[in-house]
Order: C-alpha cells, then sequence, then structure tokens
C-alpha cells in the first residue's frame, strides 16, 4: 500500500484443512509442487514452528477465530455452536467496516457462522441446515450440475479398501475447484466501497483421499520418499495406538504394505497441488484487480495429518509432532518483509490479535494469544516458550511442547506420553513410564499446569508489578475519588462536603 494511503487493506485467511506443516515446497518437501505457497513465503514469511491449540477441526477454527484455548471456549466437537460472549475477529472487523465472508468449510456449527459472517457460501453438509441438504451450497451445485450421486465427500468413500483411489467427480466439480471459482466470483461482485476479510476454507486434504483426476496420478507413488519414523512399531506406547499399528482401528488409516503407504501420499500430495493451483487463481485475480499489495494474505491450516509419518494417514492417534504443527505464511508488503523465517513458536490464536495490530485496530480484553507482529517484522523480541493443545473425543488428551520434549497427558485413559525431541525427533520412543526421565515428566507436568491456568507464562515471568488476578486485561471499572475514600473508611460527611 502506497505511503501515506489510509485505506484499510483486504484480507485473504485461506485455511486448509489437515495439512502437514512439511507439505510444502518451500517447507522442504523436494517431490511436492507448490509454487504458489512458495510464493507466499518468497514474499513475506514462513513460521517453521507454528502450532494448532487443537486437533480437532471446528475448535481449532474457533480458537483462531476467538483468540481463546480450546479448554477456555470450550467448543469441543465439529457441530457445537460456538458461545456469543466472545469478541471474534469477523465482528470486530465488522464493526471496523469490512465485508466478511466465510467460504468453504465451516464446523462452526450452524447458526453461528450465519450471525458472525455478512456472506456464507458451504462446502461441508453438516454446515448446512439439518433439514435441508440443499442448503449446503457445494452440494446444491451437485445436484444442480447433474453429478450429485457422485458426491464422494462420505464415509463410504473415507473408509475405500484402498483408502487413495480416484473420484469419479469431473475435476471441474471438485469441491477445491468450487471453491476456487466460488473464491473468484466474490472477488468480482464484492462491495468494492469497503474492505473485506475472505475468510477461505479448504475442506482437504483432509480424507477421504478420492482425488479427482488428473491429480490422482499427479506425482509416482515410487518417487515418494517415506517419513523417517514411518516404521514406528508403537512398542512402549498404549494398547490403541498398538491396535493402530495392527491396523485394527478405522481411523487413521493405516496402509497395509509400502506400495499402500506412498500411494496414499502420493494421493495426498495431488490434493495439495490442486489446493495449491487454486490459491494462485486468488493471487491471479488480486493481481488482475491491482489490489493484491493492498490485501493481507495469510495461509495456514486447522491443524496436521500423519501424512505416512509413524506408517499412518490422517490423525486422531496420541498426540504427535505430525498432527500438532501446522503450515503458516503471511504476505503483508510494507509489513512483513520479503523472504522471511521465523523459527519460533507461534499458536493460531497469536493470529488474531497479529491481525488486529497489522489493521490498526484494538485487539479485545481478555485473549489467550498475542500479537507477533514487532518480532515478525524485525521490531521486537517474541518469548514464547511452548505450544498447547487440546484433543476432546471419546478421550482428553493435552500436550504441550517445548524446545526439547513433547509432554501429552491423557486425562481418561492411558495414552499419556513423553517424547525427548533432542535424540528422538520422530516420536518414536515413549518415555513417559521410564525412571530416568520422572524429573523430567514432573518439571513439564508443573509448565503445563501453569501455562493452562496463566497463559502469558508460556512469555516468562509476569513483568514486575504485574499481578495473575489482572493479567488477563479484562476491563474493570475505574471507580472514582469519591467510591474510593468510602471503600477506605472516610466518612460520607467529610467527602461530600469537599
Amino acid at each position: 500500500m502506497p505511503a501515506g494511503d489510509t485505506r484499510q487493506p483486504n484480507v485473504l485467511l485461506i485455511q486448509t484443512d489437515q495439512q502437514h506443516a512439511r507439505c510444502m515446497g518451500c517447507a522442504g518437501e523436494p517431490l511436492l509442487r507448490t509454487p504458489c505457497m512458495d510464493r507466499l513465503a518468497a514474499e513475506g514469511a514462513r513460521f517453521t514452528r507454528a502450532y494448532a491449540v487443537s486437533a480437532h477441526c471446528g475448535p481449532s477454527r474457533v480458537s483462531l477465530l476467538t483468540g481463546l484455548y480450546e479448554f477456555h471456549h470450550r467448543r469441543h466437537r465439529n457441530d457445537d455452536e460456538p458461545p456469543d460472549w466472545p469478541a471474534t475477529l469477523p465482528s470486530i472487523l465488522a464493526r471496523a467496516g469490512y465485508q466478511t465472508v466465510l467460504l468453504g468449510k465451516g464446523h462452526l456449527g450452524v447458526d453461528w457462522p450465519r450471525r458472525q459472517f455478512e456472506i456464507t457460501r458451504f462446502s461441508t453438509l453438516t454446515d448446512g441446515y439439518p433439514d435441508d441438504p440443499l442448503s449446503c451450497h457445494y452440494f446444491r451445485h451437485l445436484v444442480e450440475a447433474g453429478v450429485a450421486d457422485l458426491f464422494d465427500n462420505t464415509t463410504r468413500a473415507k473408509r475405500h479398501p484402498h483408502c487413495a483411489h480416484t473420484s469419479e467427480l469431473p475435476l471441474e466439480h471438485s469441491m477445491e475447484v468450487w471453491l476456487g471459482d466460488e473464491t473468484l466470483r466474490y472477488l468480482r461482485h464484492r462491495d468494492p466501497a469497503r474492505p473485506f476479510f475472505a475468510y477461505v476454507n479448504f475442506e482437504r486434504p483432509h480424507d477421504p483421499l478420492s482425488v479427482p483426476e488428473p491429480y490422482d496420478r499427479l506425482y509416482d507413488p515410487d518417487a515418494v520418499t517415506v517419513p523417517a519414523n514411518a516404521a514406528d512399531t508403537f512398542e512402549g506406547k498404549s494398547e490403541r495406538q498398538r491396535a493402530a499399528a495392527r491396523g485394527e482401528l478405522a481411523y487413521p488409516h493405516r496402509p497395509a504394505s509400502h506400495p499402500d503407504l506412498v500411494r496414499c501420499i502420493a494421493h495426498y500430495y495431488g490434493l495439495v497441488t490442486l489446493i495449491d493451483e487454486q490459491v494462485g487463481r486468488m493471487l491471479a485475480e488480486l493481481e488482475r484487480q491491482g489490489i493484491l499489495d493492498d490485501t493481507i494474505v495469510i495461509f495456514t491450516a486447522d491443524h496436521g495429518d500423519f501424512a505416512g509419518e509413524h506408517g499412518l494417514i490422517w490423525k486422531n492417534l496420541g498426540f504427535y509432532e505430525a498432527v500438532h504443527r501446522i503450515p503458516l505464511l503471511i504476505r503483508a508488503p510494507g509489513r512483513v518483509d520479503a523472504d522471511r523465517r521465523f523459527d519460533r513458536f507461534v499458536e493460531n490464536i497469536d493470529l488474531m490479535p497479529t491481525l488486529l495490530e497489522m489493521l490498526g485496530i484494538s485487539d479485545p480484553t481478555g485473549l489467550d494469544g498475542r500479537s507477533f507482529l514487532a518480532a515478525m517484522s524485525g521490531r521486537g523480541e517474541w518469548g514464547k516458550q511452548a505450544a498447547m493443545a487440546d484433543h476432546v473425543k471419546e478421550y482428553y488428551h493435552v500436550s504441550l511442547r517445548t524446545d526439547a520434549f513433547r509432554l501429552t497427558v491423557d486425562l481418561t485413559g492411558d495414552e499419556s506420553e513423553l517424547y525427548d525431541h533432542r535424540d528422538d525427533p520422530g516420536e518414536l520412543v515413549n518415555r513417559w513410564c521410564d525412571a530416568k526421565y520422572a524429573a523430567i515428566r514432573e518439571e513439564l507436568l508443573f509448565q503445563l499446569m501453569s501455562y493452562r491456568a496463566l497463559p502469558a507464562l508460556m512469555h516468562g515471568p509476569l513483568p514486575e508489578g504485574v499481578k495473575p488476578e489482572s493479567e488477563a486485561g479484562y476491563a474493570c471499572a475505574d471507580w472514582c475519588e469519591a467510591t474510593r475514600r468510602l471503600e477506605l473508611g472516610d466518612p460520607w460527611s467529610q467527602i461530600h462536603r469537599e
């Protein structure tokens, strides 16, 4: 944006579902072609230690939009209606004059996103009204195109015997191309008098791995290099994890052989490249309109995926790095230097306060997240020492990732884990019951308890004069002098005369 221009920048926040952080060319995956994601990294900042605060789609998205940990907003399921009390990113931007739009996957309940966003176009059946599948815009598109019987974002497709398979839907009716089309349609018909906040959500590379032609064969499985920890035996881990290793769980998927594993990874890569091409279409449209440099572009995911790590596909087992860490790219000319690499811990709850500071809008009180803008721009320090996350299903897992360790506590079962990243970056050897690690486990448990009670401690000790009771920053009444004196015990007759 030119110097002296007072117009507010647009915001394009692109989120994929279940994308492993390594699965971008710019992240060092040599086989994977993602030129548009790579462009965002080259023209902005790439975050190598970005983490989601939940391994569950909907709760992670609520956290991103509220700046709150899952244990604070307490929205644990994908079909829960989020509470109305938190200040949200879209509502704040709407009050600041933005046109707000959600395109693609919501997983934010049914009514809540329709109240939060001025425009919505959904791709997930459960984002539609419970009594009307045609209220899902993508499914209605398939019906109108005469291909609804080929709809494959289904449990049946997820349970395909080979997991990775070719979609019967023509490419032009895939979820990815539909979302690209919808985003371009919005950009071309938006309100030009207002800046926009477009929250664009891809359904995949989340399962099912039903990949449209020709992306199902874009990558040769024989050329795929499996992750170094793909041969995990799960020895010393919970019975549930050992059952997954034996292929006895429906989810996550355990490929039966090496050829099956590399075929799954190749199909997963195909979806990532198809998504990348839609991102490129969006960037090209912004360039065509001459507003790319007036638009803050953020690319991230709601959580990760095994994507071959531990010999698995998908997630929902333990709390591993593959699922916790996420891609994060930010392009914001004039605010973020090009080709910047940020290697400190950040969490997706930090995006809301960072974006609001970029826009010069005060963030609400009581957020768990903090702005990393100064540090990202090279103007300040960033002291976050760890990343935390919850995963709540039939179990309740809480996880803490520090520089050297990962601690996961299973509050309801026997899947607690401790990994030493100093010599076990693949998280293969569970040290939870190792007597040599007893003191480390106790220290990490104390850190986890402290950080959950007072998230500010993740940035180090509280500054001098700051008390835990006031750290959250909630607004308090500024009592008048008369009230303060009355509370101290001064007589009203004296106060009133003065």
